[in-house]
């Protein structure tokens, strides 16, 4: 799918352009943070459904036009063990109990950290239909492969003095076509 970008439209303080002068390209930008972190036995599975793991965030959406096509992205997600019991940390967006995408990286390799830990650095990359003109949650889950093991994230357990947490950043990109 090819899309244009605009040169000659400024998108606004709330991410729109007038959509009316779009006639191709990205009509409007939606841009979501958060510094959440989770600890514990968070849940998961080998095929996560959209019950399985743990909300991290939900983010809402009404996009523009029921004919565009809408593109999700993330930075990378921090998950790790808190004992060597997982092999597959995840990170899944569903939208009305419908997955979108479910990401999960090749765990580090256990030989690198102590205690035979893994952790993950899954993130976010799809594009997809618009669902029409009507505001969704897009449910972001987390979760790993075996339910019953503490699993961090965005949160590292080892630190002495915990820092804030890392920001997440999500974007959502309606793209008219």
């Amino acid at each position: 799918m090819a899309f244009n970008i605009s040169t000659t439209e400024t998108i606004n303080n709330s991410g729109v352009v007038n959509p009316q002068t779009v006639t191709n390209g990205i009509c409007q930008i939606k841009n979501y943070t958060t510094t959440n972190s989770l600890s514990g036995q968070l849940g998961g599975s080998t095929d996560p459904s959209s019950s399985d793991g743990t909300s991290l965030i939900t983010l809402a959406f009404t996009p523009l036009f029921a004919t565009s096509k809408l593109f999700l992205f993330s930075n990378t997600i921090s998950i790790s063990e808190g004992t060597n019991a997982f092999d597959l940390g995840y990170v899944a967006a569903y939208v009305d109990n419908t997955r979108l995408q479910m990401s999960a990286t090749p765990l580090e390799n256990l030989s690198h950290w102590v205690g035979s830990l893994f952790c993950s650095w899954p993130s976010l990359s799809i594009i997809f239909n618009s669902w029409g003109n009507n505001t969704k949650n897009i449910d972001i889950r987390v979760g790993a492969n075996n339910n019953n093991t503490p699993i961090y994230v965005n949160l590292n357990p080892d630190a002495a003095g915990q820092h804030p947490s890392a920001e997440i950043n999500f974007t959502i990109m309606e793209i008219k076509q």
